[in-house]
């Protein structure tokens, strides 16, 4: 005896999963940080207090006027 699905029931699966998967891609994106301090020293000792900002793609570090 075959069992028949519910066509419904599985459509329904097909489109919470679909919706699950956008929700999860629209919900991911890069984490900015403005103005996180660092201590940088340089290889004859001397030390750079600046400042990083950005995200995991486009990031710079600066002083406190932004140069």
């Amino acid at each position: 005896m075959k069992i028949k699905q519910n066509n419904s029931l599985t459509e329904l699966k097909a489109v919470v999963t679909v919706f699950l998967f956008l929700g999860m891609a629209f919900a991911t994106y890069a984490a900015p940080f403005n103005n996180l301090p660092l201590t940088l020293r340089q290889p004859d000792g001397t030390i750079i207090n600046c400042f990083s900002s950005g995200d995991e793609f486009h990031n710079w570090l600066h002083d406190e006027n932004g140069f």
